[in-house]
C-alpha cells in the first residue's frame, strides 16, 4: 500500500485524536508530494506505521510525474531532508550557474 499526501495533511492526521486506533500497518511507503516537509512531522507520522518506507519527491505539475524522488535505499528519516535523485526516464540539471554567468 502507498500513500501520497502533501505535508499539511500530515500535519492534520497528527491532531486526531484517535490517531493510535487506526490500523497503518500495512502502509508500504508513504510519500511525500508537493511541498517541503519536516522531518519531524513525518517522523512522528511513522511511529504510527513503521513498516513503511518514508521518500520524498518533487515534480512540476505541469510535467505530470515525479520529476525527483528519494532512492528506496536511502535510510528512512533522513531520506525525507536528502537530496532526490532524477526519476526514472528523467534528466534533471541545475540551471542556476548557466543563468548567473548569462548576467
Amino acid at each position: 500500500t502507498c500513500f501520497h499526501i502533501v505535508p499539511p495533511m500530515y500535519t492534520a492526521l497528527l491532531t486526531l485524536k484517535h490517531i493510535e486506533q487506526f490500523d497503518l500497518s500495512s502502509l508500504r511507503w508513504v510519500v511525500v508530494f508537493g511541498a517541503p516537509s519536516s522531518p519531524d512531522v513525518l517522523e512522528r507520522f511513522h511511529q504510527y506505521c513503521p513498516n513503511a518506507k518514508l521518500l520524498n519527491g518533487w515534480g512540476m505539475t505541469e510535467t505530470c510525474p515525479p520529476n525527483t524522488v528519494t532512492p528506496l535505499d536511502a535510510p528512512n528519516i533522513e531520506s525525507v531532508s536528502a537530496r532526490s535523485s532524477s526519476a526514472a526516464g528523467w534528466s534533471c540539471r541545475n540551471i542556476t550557474k548557466i543563468l548567473k554567468a548569462r548576467a
